[in-house]
């Protein structure tokens, strides 16, 4: 019984990486067809709708009784918030399979935050890789652009924003989990999410004076679709995952899975949507997924003692 529920992190692992593989694809679908944050706030006003309602029917439980809910809000700023807006500006500018890559070097980042907030040691090896996962992204944009490819620096940045923000959000959801379940936290952050992004959505949209339309992508099935996949799929359950997965093992760890969400969205990209697949994108690839294997090859295991004694960190 015991080795199951040892393996119960991991096949979650897998399951929310092979969610969050196809999410490129069905964001690049949706936002071709609508503003960004009129889309986005459908996508999270449909999740935290629908978290509302297992709520009402005790499918899910939640209790925030006694506990910071700020510091769970602050969780939602940088994920879905910041995040989603990085990452829907970069596939709009970017191919998805190219945003995929990018999406590889999180677990670089969630090493470097351990080190700073959760104080781990990096070892002169960690070092050596990092170094080569961040040459691999720098060589990919080098060549995109330097061959004439559809490259677009303000894309790579705006990916490299969502890296960094959800990289941020593995450490934080870490160090939360030691007060909220992974459910308390996915509903708090589909909340904020819906609320941001509708707001700014409503505004946006109010200064075309079509108040009587905003919800009417949701008859349009081109829309429906990904907006369906990515709220109830890529959002509620993806995030609820996500959540659970950082409360059983440490940040490092659990952000190598950002390994199979890449070459996920490559294989959409490229085979579903036809995007362009180069041999310079191959060998940058793989200059990311060696160096991200080998961080995580020789990662220090984040103690309960490092946990603890910098809780003040995130304050």
């Amino acid at each position: 019984m015991e080795r199951k529920m040892n393996i119960l992190p991991y096949a979650s692992g897998v399951a929310y990486a092979t969610i969050f593989g196809f999410s490129f694809l069905m964001s690049r679908m949706g936002l071709d067809r609508m503003e960004l944050f009129h889309f986005l706030g459908l996508r999270f006003l449909i999740a935290s709708l629908s978290m509302t309602l297992l709520i009402i029917a005790r499918v899910i439980k939640v209790d925030f009784r006694g506990k910071n809910l700020k510091l769970a809000i602050y969780l939602g700023l940088l994920q879905p918030f910041v995040y989603m807006i990085c990452e829907a500006t970069s596939i709009t500018l970017i191919p998805s399979s190219q945003v995929g890559i990018m999406i590889a070097i999180i677990p670089i980042f969630v090493i470097i935050f351990s080190r700073v907030f959760l104080k781990e040691y990096i070892t002169v090896r960690q070092g050596f890789f990092v170094a080569l996962s961040v040459s691999g992204v720098i060589f990919l944009v080098l060549m995109q652009s330097g061959l004439g490819g559809d490259s677009n620096i303000l894309g790579y940045l705006a990916a490299l924003a969502a890296v960094i923000s959800a990289a941020g959000f593995n450490v934080y959801s870490r160090r939360l989990s030691q007060e909220f379940t992974p459910f308390e936290l996915t509903y708090v952050i589909m909340v904020v999410g819906a609320l941001l992004f509708n707001i700014i959505g409503i505004v946006r949209y109010s200064q075309l004076g079509q108040y009587s339309s905003y919800l009417a992508p949701l008859t349009d099935s081109n829309i429906l679709v990904p907006l369906l996949y990515l709220a109830i799929l890529s959002s509620a359950v993806a995030f609820g995952l996500v959540n659970y997965t950082l409360s059983q093992i440490a940040a490092a760890q659990a952000s190598v899975f950002a390994n199979l969400v890449t070459i996920i969205s490559i294989i959409a990209g490229v085979i579903i949507n036809g995007e362009a697949f180069f041999w310079y994108h191959l060998l940058g690839a793989l200059m990311i997924l060696l160096g991200v294997w080998g961080v995580n090859r020789f990662v220090v295991q984040e103690a309960p003692e490092s946990l603890e004694g910098s809780s003040g960190s995130f304050h």
